[in-house]
This record gives C-alpha cells, sequence and structure tokens, in this order.
C-alpha cells in the first residue's frame, strides 16, 4: 500500500491514538538533553498527539511540533493548550514555512515515513550550525518468542491477516551501524547510537486500542478489523487477561557541522 496512505490512517481517530500509543522511557529522553546541550529551540516531525512532547516542554525547549493530520494536530493543540512553549504546525514537514534555525530536530517514531533524499536536506537546512539530530524509534513485541503466550497471540494476527506479527527480536549490529552510516552519509558529524528497553501490561481492551493505532491494522476493512479485536481479546483473556508488550527503543544522535 502507498505509504502516503499508510500514514494517514493515523489521523482518523485522534483520542484512541493518544490514549493507547506508547511513551518513551525517561532514559531516553536524559540521553537527548545530555547530547544537545542546554534548552533552546526544538522542532519536531511527527507530533501525533505529543507522545514524545511532554518531556521537552517539562524540560524547559520551546518546541515547534509539524503534523500532518489535521485531528492529530487539533487534538494537540487542545491537548497542550496550556503550554505556550509549544506551537502546533498543521502541514507537510517537508514543504511547510518554518521559523529557524533551530537547536535540535526531533523525531520519535516518525521520520521513516519520509524520502531521505528530502527529509534529511531539510533538517539541515532548518538547523543551526551545531545543532543537535535527535532520531528514536519504539519497536513493540507482543510477549516474549518461544512462549505459550506469544504462539496465542501469533496464532490470532495468522489466522487474520495471513501471517503472523513481525517478530521483534532486538536491534542487530548491523541495523545500528547501517543506521549511523546514513546520518554520516548525509553529512552528520558526532554520531551516536543507543537502545533502551521498557515492558507495558496490557488488558484485552488496551491490547485492542493499540492495535487499532496500527496503519497495517487500519488499512483493513472495518469487518476484518472486527473480526481481528474480538478474536484478539478472547485470546488475551484465555491467557488470564493481561498481555505484555515489550518495547525496544533506538535512539540516534547526530549533529550539524
Amino acid at each position: 500500500m502507498d505509504p502516503f496512505v499508510l500514514c494517514s490512517t493515523f489521523n482518523e481517530d485522534a483520542a484512541n491514538y493518544d490514549r493507547w500509543r506508547p511513551r518513551y522511557v525517561p532514559e531516553l529522553f536524559a540521553a537527548v538533553f545530555q547530547y544537545a546541550g542546554p534548552p533552546g529551540k526544538a522542532l519536531e516531525m511527527g507530533l501525533g498527539t505529543g507522545q514524545a512532547t511532554e518531556p521537552f516542554l517539562q524540560a524547559g525547549w520551546q518546541v515547534t511540533g509539524v503534523e500532518r493530520g489535521e485531528r492529530l494536530a487539533a487534538f494537540a493543540r487542545e491537548k497542550f493548550r496550556h503550554q505556550p512553549q509549544l506551537q502546533v504546525v498543521q502541514g507537510d514537514f517537508l514543504t511547510c514555512p518554518l521559523e529557524g534555525p533551530f537547536d535540535l530536530f526531533y523525531a520519535a517514531t516518525a521520520f521513516h515515513w519520509l524520502p531521505e533524499d528530502r527529509a534529511f536536506p531539510r533538517v539541515k537546512e532548518l538547523l543551526r550550525p551545531g545543532g543537535a539530530v535527535a532520531l528514536f524509534w519504539n519497536h513493540p513485541q507482543p510477549e516474549r518468542p518461544g512462549t505459550p503466550a506469544f504462539a496465542a497471540i501469533q496464532a490470532v494476527y495468522k489466522a487474520h491477516q495471513s501471517q503472523e506479527k513481525k517478530t521483534h527480536r532486538g536491534i542487530s549490529q548491523q541495523s545500528r551501524e547501517e543506521k549511523e552510516a546514513l546520518l554520516r552519509r548525509w553529512g552528520f558529524t558526532q554520531v551516536e547510537s543507543h537502545q533502551f528497553h521498557g515492558v507495558r501490561q496490557l488488558s484485552p481492551e488496551g491490547y485492542v486500542g493499540l492495535m487499532h493505532t496500527y496503519s497495517d491494522f487500519r488499512a483493513m476493512e472495518a469487518s476484518a478489523q472486527e473480526a481481528l479485536s474480538r478474536d484478539m481479546a478472547q485470546a488475551i483473556c484465555r491467557l488470564g487477561g493481561t498481555v505484555h508488550v515489550y518495547d525496544t527503543m533506538e535512539l540516534y544522535l547526530a549533529r550539524r557541522p
């Protein structure tokens, strides 16, 4: 499916997205702040409903958050209406007017939606010399591979999507090195990478709500979504009413020369 169409599905239900989309561990933000230096002007690409925004505001950053989805942007404006240090811009990050330069650019599980040959030059254009880049992603894994709970969850996915849910087994050294090399290839320096972990315990309602934030799920027909949601909730109930989601977060830091 067209990546633009998949990306646009996030905009369909902003309230559910805000409720169930995961946050990031404090250690990740601490690493960003230590690298970036004193608070200044930050630019966030792919604001969503602000899952990664609050820690930057609390740390004293003036944040401009760019969000393509109209509903997501409106939700974020209302959510942060008492925090004037956040400016929400609804539009395409690659083309919308933005007042730089910025001291920090960051994107939370969002930068992969952009074509790198346009995204990286745009970031360099908006950053001041010496400005920092923080790109991070969360990779959720429902239950540990090899366990009965994992097998039960995967069986439901396979029954409804003709394939099992992609299993995430951590960030390989090769993957880290490739992303680091990509940043260097586009002219960024002082490249670092870090990895963090977390775990969530979700009820049947919570996991089904989380599924509704995934682009591949939202691209399914409504009847298929309903059937998958029903069978997944029943499977989790049979597991005792709780599913564990193990999160692996990867962070890449760099500077504009």
